[in-house]
């Protein structure tokens, strides 16, 4: 996996599997921990594959290295990872905005819309009954393809972090 720094960003690249380097990984989170002041942004939008060997690689290097971060653009690969992963949010890191599966029933169409915490999904636990509003884009009516509780499970199973980002 390629990681480049682009001002206050890290942004990650290709397939995070067995073949990253964790002491690659390392040396980029030290970078960022000598200029980072808080949470740190990192994107994942275009890491296209991740296996279980590497999320492990990312998570107990990320942890060793102390460093918080703001998740931003993440793809819905890893969102499906923070809803399996309990530990994914024990050293403070957060999400900012994630990548949700809607669906456009007059094309068949499936696209991935961008959702912000604290915007477009409320911090609670639970979701259960909450309505999301169908999306236009490009003339075209999109609605979710997913179940709210399961998918902003990641959110409502830490709710105390997140309630303390988005009060």
């Amino acid at each position: 996996m390629k990681m480049e720094l682009l001002s206050n960003v890290l942004v990650c690249e290709g397939i995070l599997d067995e073949h990253t380097e964790a002491t690659d990984v390392q040396k980029t989170l030290q970078a960022i921990q000598k200029i980072a002041k808080g949470a740190f942004d990192v994107d994942f939008s275009k890491v296209k594959y991740a296996n279980s060997t590497g999320i492990v690689t990312w998570l107990k290097t990320l942890k060793a290295s102390g460093v918080t971060i703001r998740y931003i653009n993440a793809p819905v690969w890893l969102v499906g990872q923070f809803n399996m992963i309990r530990d994914f949010f024990e050293n403070g890191s957060y999400v900012e905005s994630f990548c949700a599966p809607y669906y456009c029933t007059s094309t068949q169409e499936s696209r991935a819309l961008t959702l912000r915490v604290g915007k477009e999904v409320p911090v609670t636990d639970n979701y259960k009954g909450i309505k999301f509003p169908n999306v236009a884009v490009e003339g075209k009516t999109f609605e979710i393809d997913f179940v709210p509780e399961r998918y902003f499970s990641f959110i409502s199973e830490n709710l105390k972090i997140f309630k303390e980002k988005y009060p």
